[in-house]
């Protein structure tokens, strides 16, 4: 049978930074106290409904060790989520250590950590003696009354592999709900129990990690005029001369220079580049290009200048002296 996951979240903060985001768990404290958002449901499977069961009666900590017990609550779940923090255009990674040590009801699962993307579930099952995908048709057989470091590494399209200590267990996809997802269960990162058929579980956590970081963004340098000057980057990648173009992580800070050849002067910048300085800064957050302008020094003709964007206009005639 399929099985598709849904619990009513609330949302919380979490910012979203320009190159990077993660978020790390530690179980010295709830998740609650992290950001997180606890929520619990009962009811019906595709009639959730909000349950008075409070937090510290599901889980606890103690020697950096997260315990969900809901065996017992009646409950069709207890989880922890963020809302609007991962960017689902992107790749992304969850590692995670746990361990289920009991369900209620034979071989149900009883834990689960993933993923909403809208209508998308993205999650990894644990059950007595395997792990599986959402759709519990990808199979890992292990011990999972033990701890063990999971990592599923989740593709833009949905797909992922998920890696049991550090070693290749299976390829899976994510799951389109049948069901109508309310948005506050939308654009979620979650974790917990997750028994929609009502059998609950004893299980813990150890260690939970989520990670993303942006594709790196080219930058490209125009100049025309090769042999008049050359442009190089601080932090290396661009010697343009010869080298012109460079990708850089999202959010670095480069400082281009213009050097002209002897006998010729830089005239300014243009693209992501203004100004008449020899250096300039650009934050590489999209892909970027610059056009460095330089022109033959005159000595003995004076030329009176003026770059305004990409085009320079020069007066070449100036008054005569009497």
């Amino acid at each position: 049978m399929t099985k598709v996951k849904m619990f009513v979240f609330i949302g919380m903060f979490f910012s979203i930074t320009a190159h990077a985001q993660s978020i790390s768990l530690n179980f010295n404290t709830l998740p609650s106290t992290q950001g997180w958002t606890y929520s619990a449901v009962q009811g019906t499977y595709g009639n959730f409904l909000p349950s008075p069961v409070t937090e510290s009666s599901v889980f606890s900590v103690q020697h950096g060790i997260l315990t969900q017990n809901t065996i017992g609550q009646g409950l069709l779940g207890a989880s922890y989520s963020v809302k609007n923090f991962a960017d689902f255009s992107l790749p992304y990674t969850i590692n995670v250590t746990a361990r289920l040590l009991a369900t209620e009801n034979g071989d149900n699962y009883g834990f689960e950590f993933g993923t909403h993307e809208n209508t998308y579930v993205t999650a990894i099952d644990f059950h007595n003696g395997y792990v599986s995908d959402g759709y519990s048709s990808t199979k890992a057989y292990i011990d999972t009354t033990v701890f063990h470091n999971y990592e599923m590494d989740v593709s833009t399209d949905g797909s992922y592999k998920l890696f049991i200590d550090g070693n290749f267990a299976f390829s899976a996809s994510g799951i389109n709900s049948p069901y109508i997802i309310p948005d506050n269960l939308k654009q979620i990162i979650y974790f917990g129990d997750a028994t929609p058929d009502g059998s609950n579980a004893y299980g813990q956590i150890s260690s939970y990690t989520f990670s993303q970081v942006s594709p790196p963004y080219a930058l490209t340098v125009s100049n025309a005029n090769v042999t008049f000057g050359t442009v190089s980057s601080n932090v290396g990648g661009i010697a343009c001369g010869s080298i012109c173009s460079t990708s850089f992580a999202s959010g670095t800070l480069v400082t281009l220079t213009a050097i002209p050849v002897s006998g010729n002067e830089f005239i300014g910048w243009g693209g992501a580049c203004r100004g008449y300085g020899n250096s300039c800064t650009v934050t590489m957050n999209v892909a970027q290009t610059v056009t460095a302008n330089f022109a033959v020094f005159k000595i003995h003709q004076p030329v009176w200048k003026r770059v305004i964007g990409l085009r320079e206009f020069a007066i070449m005639n100036p008054p005569k002296l009497k």
